[in-house]
C-alpha cells in the first residue's frame, strides 16, 4: 500500500472475531469485507468465547456445530479472498487444558490456511483478549499484531471477569491497540502509552444510495406514522422500561424495534402500538430506517454501557433520521464533535419529552445529520487504520532483532506452563485409557431389569453398538428380542430403524429374526425415526394403537436409561421393562477379573460413545424429554 492506496492491500490477515459471521452485521464483518476486497486474503474466525457456556448458549453452540458440518472442516468461502472458519473447540477458555488443545487446534487450521493461501507470515487482528489470542501470537509469530478493543468484556458478564488479565497482557504485546471509546483508550493506556480511538463506522455509501428512494417494506407500510425505530439486538442493555413508559404515555406512536430479541421482553409484548419484526439482513436495514421518523438508542447506563459506542447511531443519520438516546458517553462524546446533532435525554421523562420535540421539528437538521455519518464512514476510517497499519508493518520490517527477541520473550514465558499443560495431558490420557474409572463412570448409565410377560418386545437400531461404532448394535439387540419371543414372554416383536447402509438395517434386522424363528406375522416393523426420541414416540403410538398395556424395551446397556426415561415420558400409561441386549463388551472388560491391567480401560470408541451419551442424557433432561 502507498500513501494513495485507500486500504491496506497485499497481507494475509487472520481475524479473531468476537462475534459469529452471521449473526447481526457489525463493524467485525464490514471491515474483514473491506480488506478482502481491496486484495487481501482473510481468514475470519468465528467467536471463540470469553467465557464459558450456559444453558442459553445451547442454539450457539449448536449452530456452531452446523456451520462446521457445512463446511470443509469448518471452512466456508464467503466471497472472493474470504474465508470463514467456524471452530470446534472446547469452551473453557481459562481452563489451562482446554486453552492448550484449543492454541494446537487452531493454529493448525490457520496453518493449512496459510499454506493454502500461500502465507509465510500473516497480520493477527483481533476483538477478543482472551489467553487463546495470546497463544496463538506466541504460536503464528505474525508479521504484525492488532487489538481493535470495542467492548469492556470483563463487565460484560460475572463469568467473563477473568479476561482481564489476558487483556492487560494483550494490551501490552499488541504492536497496535485500536479502540471504540474514551473510556476504552482510558483502560488500554493504563498498560501502554498509544491507543488510536476509532469508533465503529457505517457503510454510508450503501446508505447513501439507498437514501431517498420510494417504497417501504410491506411489514412497515401498514404501520401508521409517527414511527420511533430500532435497530439491533433487544439485549439487556436496551432500557425495556423507558420503551414501555414511553409507548404508554404516547398510544398514537408506533415504537418499531427491528433485530433478534435476546432477552426477556414480556413487558412490551402486548403494548399495541409496539411491533418487533425480529431480525432482517443488513442490506435490508437502509430501508426500515428510511421508513422512521426518530432514531432510537433506548439503552440502559451501567459499568458495559460507558464504553459502548453504538453504531446504529451512524446508520440513522446516513438516511438523514433524528435521533433520541440516553447519556451514553460515547453519544455525549459524538455530540461534542458533531455539533449537538443527537438529542440527548437524562431521564425517562426526558426522553419522553424529547420525542414530542423531535416529531415538530419537520426535517430540521437533515443535512447536518448526513454529513456527520459521512464522517464517520467506514471509507474514511479504514483509510487512517490502514495508514498506521502499514507504517508499523514497515518499522518492523526494518528491525527485524525486535521481532526476534519478541519471540524468544514469547517462548520463554510459554515454554513452562506448555510443559504443565502437556504433563496434564498425559496424565489424563493415562487414567482415561489404561484405568478402570471410565466404567464406573458408565455404571449409573445401565438399567437391567428382569422380564416379565408383556405384550410385545420393541427394539430400537439405529444406534452405537458395544463397540461404540454406529451400525454394529443390531445383531446383538435382535438377538436379545429372539430370546425373550422363544421363552414365551412377548408374542410381538417390533423392529425399530431408519437406517441405511448396503441394505436397510430394518430388513437385515428382520431377516435375522425370520432365520431363529420368529414368525413373520409377529413381526412388526416402524421405519421412521432416527433419533431415540423419534423411534419412542413412533413406537409408543404404536403401543397405544394396539391397546398394549406393557412392553419389553431392548437397546444398549449403556442406551437404557435415557431410552426407558423417555419411553416413559412419551407413554406414561403402558408399562417398560428395561431388558438390554445380553452380551455387554461395553462392560465386559470392567467384569474380566482375569483380563491384564491394560485391557482395563475402554477402546477409544467405547471411550466416545460413554461422552456421547453422558451429554444426550443432560440434553433430554435439559429439555424435560424424561
Amino acid at each position: 500500500m502507498t500513501r494513495a492506496d485507500p486500504v491496506m492491500t497485499g497481507e494475509g490477515i487472520v481475524c479473531l472475531s468476537s462475534i459469529d459471521w452471521d449473526f447481526l452485521w457489525q463493524g467485525h464483518q464490514e471491515i474483514m469485507q473491506r480488506f478482502a476486497a481491496a486484495g487481501n486474503p482473510v481468514l475470519f474466525i468465528e467467536n471463540t468465547g470469553v467465557r464459558a457456556p450456559t444453558l442459553s448458549d445451547l442454539p450457539r453452540l449448536a449452530s456452531r456445530v452446523r456451520n462446521w458440518w457445512g463446511g470443509v472442516e469448518g471452512f466456508r468461502e464467503r466471497g472472493p479472498n474470504l474465508i470463514v472458519l467456524s471452530p470446534l473447540l472446547l469452551p473453557f477458555p481459562y481452563s489451562p487444558l482446554a486453552r492448550w488443545l484449543n492454541a494446537r487446534l487452531l493454529e493448525r487450521a490457520i496453518r493449512n490456511w496459510m499454506e493454502a493461501t500461500r502465507r509465510g507470515s500473516v497480520v493477527l487482528w483481533t476483538f477478543i483478549p482472551t489467553p487463546l489470542v495470546l497463544d496463538l501470537i506466541a504460536d503464528l509469530a505474525p508479521s504484525l499484531t492488532v487489538y481493535y478493543c470495542i467492548d469492556n468484556f470483563s463487565a460484560s458478564s460475572p463469568a467473563a471477569k477473568a479476561i482481564e488479565i489476558s487483556e492487560n497482557r494483550l494490551f501490552e504485546t499488541a504492536d497496535l491497540v485500536f479502540v471504540t471509546s474514551r473510556e476504552l483508550s482510558a483502560r488500554a493506556r493504563r498498560c501502554r502509552p498509544e491507543a488510536h480511538i476509532f469508533p465503529f463506522g457505517v457503510d454510508f455509501e450503501s446508505f447513501d444510495s439507498r437514501r431517498g428512494r420510494t417504497g417501504e417494506p410491506s411489514d412497515v407500510a401498514s404501520i401508521p406514522h409517527p414511527r420511533l425505530g430500532y435497530i439491533g439486538g433487544i439485549h439487556r442493555w436496551v432500557d425495556l422500561d423507558l420503551l414501555k413508559r414511553a409507548a404508554t404515555a404516547r398510544p398514537g406512536c408506533h415504537f418499531v424495534l427491528v433485530g433478534p430479541t435476546q432477552t426477556d421482553v414480556t413487558s412490551l409484548a402486548g403494548l399495541p402500538n409496539v411491533h418487533m419484526l425480529g431480525t432482517r439482513s443488513h442490506t435490508e436495514l437502509p430501508a426500515y430506517v428510511a421508513s422512521f421518523d426518530a432514531g432510537l438508542i433506548p439503552y440502559l447506563l451501567t459499568e458495559y454501557t460507558a464504553s459502548v459506542y453504538p453504531t446504529k447511531l451512524n446508520e440513522y443519520f446516513a438516511m438523514g433520521v433524528p435521533v433520541i438516546s440516553t447519556a451514553l458517553p460515547e453519544v455525549t462524546a459524538y455530540n461534542e464533535s458533531n455539533g449537538g446533532v443527537v438529542d440527548v435525554a437524562r431521564d425517562h421523562s426526558g426522553f419522553n419529552a424529547l420525542i414530542g420535540e423531535v416529531l415538530t421539528r419537520d426535517g430540521a437538521g437533515r443535512e447536518a445529520r448526513i454529513e456527520a455519518a459521512r464522517r464517520n464512514g467506514w471509507s474514511e476510517r479504514l483509510k487512517t487504520m490502514s495508514a498506521i497499519m502499514v507504517d508499523s508493518l514497515a518499522s518492523k520490517r526494518a528491525r527485524p532483532e525486535v521481532m526476534e527477541g519478541l519471540l524468544r520473550r514469547l517462548t520463554r514465558r510459554y515454554r513452562r506452563p506448555t510443559a504443565a499443560v502437556a504433563l496434564t495431558c498425559a496424565a489424563a490420557f493415562a487414567v482415561l485409557r489404561w484405568s478402570p474409572m471410565v466404567w464406573g463412570l458408565a455404571e449409573p448409565l445401565r438399567l437391567v431389569e428382569a422380564p416379565t410377560t408383556a405384550d410385545a418386545v420393541i427394539v430400537l437400531g439405529d444406534g452405537a453398538g458395544e463397540s461404540g461404532a454406529i451400525g454394529q448394535s443390531h445383531e446383538e439387540r435382535v438377538d436379545r428380542a429372539i430370546q425373550l419371543y422363544r421363552q414365551g414372554l412377548v408374542g410381538k416383536v417390533v423392529l425399530c430403524s431408519s437406517t441405511k447402509w448396503t441394505f436397510s438395517e430394518i430388513e437385515v434386522m428382520r431377516a435375522i429374526a425370520l432365520t431363529k424363528g420368529v414368525k413373520d406375522e409377529d413381526i412388526l416393523l416402524e421405519p421412521s425415526g432416527g433419533s431415540t426420541r423419534e423411534m419412542i414416540a413412533n413406537s409408543a403410538g404404536l403401543a397405544r394403537a394396539k391397546a398394549w398395556r406393557k412392553i419389553l424395551l431392548v437397546s444398549s446397556p449403556y442406551h437404557m436409561r435415557r431410552a426407558v426415561g423417555a419411553w416413559k415420558k412419551q407413554a406414561p400409561g403402558v408399562g417398560v421393562v428395561a431388558t438390554p441386549a445380553s452380551r455387554s463388551s461395553f462392560y465386559s472388560y470392567r467384569e474380566q477379573k482375569h483380563a491384564a491391567w491394560r485391557k482395563a480401560g475402554p477402546t477409544w470408541n467405547q471411550l466416545k460413545a460413554l461422552l456421547q451419551e453422558t451429554a444426550a442424557l443432560a440434553f433430554y433432561r435439559f429439555r424435560s424429554w424424561l
